[in-house]
């Protein structure tokens, strides 16, 4: 693909669309996963076999609800 000096938004478009083919049809296809943080809508590359959030920040309000829910009788 050919990308115009003249247009930088037309630019990022395509690099952006370059990098989501490359990561939906290469080897990391597989290690996709949504993020399970209440409310979260984001998708990552899971590279370690215990991570289930998309950041550290999602991971942190999970386990505030979680022990929320135990502590206050969400349920």
């Amino acid at each position: 693909m050919t990308r115009s000096a003249h247009d930088p938004a037309l630019a990022a478009v395509a690099a952006i669309a370059e990098e989501a083919v490359a990561l939906f049809a290469g080897p990391d296809r597989r290690l996709l996963r949504a993020c399970r943080a209440p409310g979260c809508v984001l998708y990552f590359v899971r590279n370690h076999p215990r991570r289930e959030w998309c950041s550290d920040g999602c991971g942190n309000r999970a386990r505030v609800a979680r022990h929320y829910q135990r502590h206050h009788g969400g349920g």
